[in-house]
């Protein structure tokens, strides 16, 4: 049933009933053809880009997973020998009966000591051997986590995390455990701002170890900034709200120089920076930077003139 045969049988039979004509037929035909090929097509293309994978990565390892993950972060280096690097990771879930961040290590191999032959025998369809979870932290309010940052504070791992929820949480996970509470909310974000919100930064000042800047945008247009130090704990309101987007802002980040000095973009096609000393307006303004929406935004490191942008026209 369904296959070529049994439209033939039907088509023969001269069933009227079924309303399709030899024409529409062929066509639906070609047309199922012309799917199985462009299937097959892509399907050599893996092949043959799985059975090249030595020749393009150093390492490569596949972790399939059970439901979606909008978002992963790479964590502090844990190990490090001859032939592998240990590395902290992390994951959130989306669409779960209840979304968790997952904690996990992965075993990576260092430069040229992989080994090729066995680069390209995994399963896609299982976890990989060398990703080892340690611990599921369900998610406030079992909402979806947009971002993680990977944060250390005084030799301690906090994970921070941005969601649907006008909060972000930061978790100590130094030691992984699946009964970690958030000890620090980042709080100040209105109700439903952060709605599908990837807008957030982190800055450790130069020479310091215990204190990180926070810079978190909104829908509202806002920009709010944090100083989460190694005692902070409970509720945290912002130092700074920086106002001067009329739309939602998508994406900040900080000067690779100073925490004080930051970037933003926004859908209303602006390009907006600050300096956190000198409060709560813009020092420069460049507006209608594009013609659409802003999307993200990235500071050069190498030469502090150069600011990067990701617009929505690709």
């Amino acid at each position: 049933a369904g296959g070529r045969g049994s439209s033939l049988c039907c088509r023969q039979a001269g069933d009227s009933a079924c309303g399709v004509s030899t024409s529409t037929l062929q066509r639906t035909w070609s047309a199922s053809e012309r799917q199985q090929r462009r299937f097959a097509a892509k399907n050599m293309a893996y092949v043959q880009w799985k059975r090249h994978l030595p020749l393009c990565y150093d390492f490569f390892t596949n972790h399939e997973l059970t439901v979606p993950s909008p978002c992963v972060r790479w964590g502090h280096v844990i190990s490090t020998d001859k032939e592998t690097i240990t590395q902290r990771l992390y994951y959130s879930e989306r669409g779960a009966v209840v979304n968790n961040v997952v904690i996990a290590e992965a075993s990576v191999a260092t430069e040229w000591s992989s080994d090729p032959d066995k680069m390209s025998e995994f399963d896609e369809n299982l976890p990989s051997k060398l990703i080892e979870v340690k611990a599921q932290i369900p998610t406030p309010e079992g909402t979806e986590v947009n971002r993680l940052l990977s944060l250390s504070v005084d030799e301690k791992a906090l994970l921070l995390a941005k969601s649907d929820l006008p909060e972000l949480h930061v978790w100590d996970v130094t030691t992984p455990s699946s009964e970690a509470a958030p000890v620090v909310r980042l709080v100040g974000h209105g109700k439903k701002a952060c709605e599908s919100s990837f807008a957030v930064a982190a800055s450790q000042p130069a020479g310091s170890s215990n204190a990180y800047s926070i810079a978190s945008g909104d829908k509202d247009g806002t920009v709010l900034v944090w100083e989460l130090g190694a005692q902070a704990s409970g509720p945290l309101q912002p130092l700074l709200r920086l106002k001067g987007h009329k739309d939602t802002v998508e994406g900040v980040c900080f000067s690779p120089s100073s925490p004080h000095s930051l970037c933003s973009v926004s859908d209303d096609k602006s390009i907006l920076f600050w300096d956190a000393r000198a409060g709560g307006r813009p020092v420069q303004t460049l507006s209608k930077a594009t013609k659409v929406d802003l999307h993200c935004v990235g500071w050069c490191g190498a030469a502090e003139e150069l600011v990067a942008t990701g617009a929505a026209d690709g």
